[in-house]
């Protein structure tokens, strides 16, 4: 796990190394083992890499790592998981190291674009070839690993982090389209844009090739539609619970590759605790992290308890307060770099700034959105949809506070729509557009702001497939989501924790709003600075607002939109 930066001028060379080594420094806190760089011969172009040692800790996994010929460079973020398998197609190579970066250059050597078919794990990498001047840029099927980019006719430079690009020459103004989806959708985290205007991403499953004369080429290699139709499923039900439990302990073992011990970042949930019992079982000894409030009804620390009780692991906990919300509220803006989805968010970074003591911790994401485990699946009326819903099913856009100038920038979203059933669809959009990319993003910046690596460690294609082909039964089943999960490991569990309902709201966001930080949030909003932007009506705003107060309104987002825009604009 690293950052990584790099820059190609199209016209000129570069003399400035300071600017480099500033770059190096900006994303030392992703990469504190290690940092170098690679520039070539005229000085046009340049490779950063900042290194987090998991794989083969000695000096010949650093980076940027040359091919043995010296034609091909790498700079690599991720981790392929099944490094060592694809090592044995590569007997023709000699390795120096026993890294993954390592087997990743040769596979692309080799196998150049097709590589990408073989790759299991999360990464975004770019390779440059010497001979025929040309950068490849690739990121993960499920985009868990970032890739921002900056092109033009004179340069091309991309970076993990967006603060990286800055140093390179790119001018950050915001993306008034992307504000107003914040404000209008659930849609945050754009798959190809960012909330600054010519600053972009590489999709989820894609690649891109920057050529001689600054010629780009972008291109999908993962297409879940494909895939899809190529997931064969048992006819019987036994078979069907049978297959998804293996298909669990295959994925977690997958992840489990590393050279430094590991840690769970757990809750009380189906999900923290499957993953648990797939641990003990796989005989692996592993301390758990979590983050709990003072408020009863909102603790998951009676749940993380039983199931600690069950696998014997010990747990330590971070108590969240008002007053702990307030501290770190700026901080986590800063880390995130883009508008975000409130309290959760930085509960989450509070239990890996304080509690994280191991490099590697793994994650449960993914399940959720593969298994029907969002409330608003069930309560959603065929006149509904994703862009205006949390995942309670409760209302979170209110659209008369978007000031008119904002809604000049309004544009028709549609998404597609993939199966001919609508609750696949659903699903398919939350794993694609909505829940899981706003997951994956927070926890990587999260994590990588503290040199931890976080591994969604369900994230894997055969899984996630197989659960999306499922029939509805195997997803929603008398009054109980994600049911084939809970049958697979009923046996296993308690069935307090097997059939406990799903817990949407497991903050007290709304909450606290309401109660010890509602003075705060008064002196808050009166002296932003936000309206000015004309992106809030400020009248409609405070209607909003006091039907909050009087719990008219019940989801809280709406309120912490404008917290996180004030802020997030003074960045």
């Amino acid at each position: 796990m690293c950052g990584i930066a790099g820059y190609i001028d199209f016209n000129q060379k570069i003399n400035n190394l300071i600017k480099i080594n500033k770059i190096v420094d900006s994303l030392k806190h992703r990469g504190p083992d290690k940092s170098g760089y690679w520039i070539s011969k005229n000085k046009n172009i340049f490779l950063v890499n900042t290194r987090l040692a998991i794989q083969d800790l000695s000096k010949n996994g650093d980076q940027p790592l040359l091919s043995s010929n010296g034609r091909y460079i790498i700079v690599f973020n991720g981790e392929i998981y099944n490094y060592k398998f694809l090592k044995e197609k590569l007997k023709e190579f000699k390795f120096k190291s026993n890294s993954d970066t390592e087997v990743l250059l040769y596979m692309y050597i080799k196998y150049k674009v097709k590589c990408l078919n073989y790759l299991e794990g999360m990464f975004a990498f770019t390779i440059y070839d010497k001979r025929e001047k040309k950068l490849f840029c690739a990121r993960d099927k499920f985009g868990i690993k970032p890739f921002y980019y900056y092109y033009d006719k004179n340069f091309f430079c991309f970076s993990s982090e967006i603060k990286t690009l800055s140093l390179m020459g790119v001018k950050k103004k915001h993306n008034d389209k992307a504000v107003l989806r914040y404000l209008d959708t659930e849609y945050h985290e754009h798959q190809y844009e960012t909330y600054y205007e010519n600053i972009f991403k590489i999709k989820p499953g894609n690649y891109l090739i920057i050529g001689q004369k600054g010629k780009i080429f972008k291109k999908n290699y993962f297409n879940v539609k494909d895939r899809y139709k190529s997931i064969l499923i048992p006819s019987n039900r036994n078979e069907k619970i049978n297959l998804i439990r293996e298909l669990l302990f295959k994925s977690v073992k997958k992840s489990l590759v590393s050279d430094v011990p590991i840690s769970v970042a757990a809750s009380g949930g189906l999900d923290s605790s499957i993953l648990q019992i797939i641990l003990k079982q796989l005989e692996k000894k592993i301390d758990l992290i979590s983050f709990v409030f003072k408020e009863q009804q909102f603790s998951e620390e009676k749940y993380i308890k039983e199931i600690s009780d069950k696998t014997k692991f010990n747990y330590r906990t971070t108590n969240i307060t008002p007053k702990i919300f307030k501290e770190n509220l700026k901080e986590s803006i800063d880390i995130l770099e883009e508008p975000f989805s409130g309290l959760p968010i930085i509960s989450y970074l509070l239990c890996i700034k304080k509690l994280a003591k191991t490099k590697v911790i793994l994650d449960g994401s993914g399940l959720d959105e593969a298994n029907f485990g969002y409330d608003k699946y069930t309560n959603l009326n065929s006149n509904q949809n994703n862009l205006e819903y949390s995942q309670d099913g409760s209302l979170s856009v209110y659209k008369n506070m978007i000031h008119s100038n904002l809604k000049k920038s309004k544009e028709n979203l549609s998404f597609e729509k993939p199966f001919k059933d609508e609750f696949r669809n659903n699903m398919y959009a939350d794993l694609n557009f909505f829940k899981l990319p706003r997951a994956l993003k927070f926890r990587d910046k999260l994590g990588m702001k503290f040199g931890k690596e976080i591994r969604p460690c369900f994230l894997d294609e055969e899984l996630i497939l197989t659960l999306l082909k499922l029939d509805y039964q195997y997803h929603y089943k008398n009054g109980f989501s994600k049911r084939i999960l809970r049958d697979a490991f009923k046996n296993d569990l308690s069935k307090k924790i097997a059939f406990a309902k799903k817990r949407n709201i497991q903050t007290p966001q709304t909450f606290w709003l309401r109660g010890e930080l509602s003075s705060w949030l008064k002196k808050f909003l009166n002296k932003s600075e936000i309206w000015d932007l004309n992106w809030i009506n400020k009248e409609e705003f405070f209607k909003n607002l006091h039907l909050f107060e009087r719990k008219k309104i019940n989801n809280s987002f709406f309120i912490w939109k404008i917290i996180n825009l004030e802020l997030w604009s003074k960045i």
